[in-house]
């Protein structure tokens, strides 16, 4: 008995262990990201778009993660986001201490909220944005434009999905998420096919 419980002891302990390490302090969060925090205005630019592709702001305590590439204090809002196939990056110009970089993103749609859920608005559009970047503290910073979140159409449908849950009682939303993830996946397979 007592091997028993000095086993389950052990095992308790290993998994507090591996609990703990998971962790990770925003101390470490910034001292990783200034290791490999890129070096060029397209490489600032291209890892803000892919953090805002994949929705990392959505999600409470991401912020971080998108706002060391910008100057802005306060992340974008969520009541609305552009639904995106892809973007491409392309630097214009760059100096000591300004950039422009473009991006060209092609849009299939804008989600926003009305008072039963999301609403799924279909608007396929080539979008290009000029972003505008300062030197700061020696690394390159996005400025401006602050837009609205920017996510991919298949991570805003996985987002969508993990929304539809027991704790959700009511049809009417049960059914508006049903619908707007099926439009979303429809137009998504009608882009492909053209």
């Amino acid at each position: 008995m007592k091997k028993i419980t000095n086993v389950l002891f052990i095992g308790i302990w290993i998994l507090l262990l591996m609990m703990l390490s998971n962790q990770v302090s925003e101390a470490e969060i910034k001292e990783k990201n200034i290791i490999n925090y890129p070096s060029t205005p397209e490489g600032v630019v291209e890892a803000f778009c892919k953090e805002d592709f994949i929705g990392t702001g959505a999600g409470l305590g991401d912020w971080i993660k998108i706002q060391q590439y910008t100057t802005w204090p306060d992340a974008p809002g969520w009541d609305e986001s552009i639904l995106v196939r892809s973007f491409k990056v392309t630097k214009i110009r760059e100096n000591p201490n300004v950039a422009e970089v473009k991006v060209e993103y092609k849009s299939i749609g804008r989600l926003y909220s009305d008072e039963i859920g999301p609403v799924f608005q279909r608007v396929k559009s080539n979008e290009v944005v000029i972003y505008k970047l300062i030197k700061k503290g020696g690394q390159w910073k996005i400025e401006s434009p602050q837009l609205n979140p920017h996510v991919g159409a298949e991570t805003k449908i996985k987002l969508l999905k993990e929304t539809i849950t027991p704790q959700v009682k009511d049809p009417k939303k049960i059914k508006r998420l049903n619908q707007v993830v099926k439009n979303i996946e429809d137009e998504l397979a009608k882009n492909e096919s053209n």
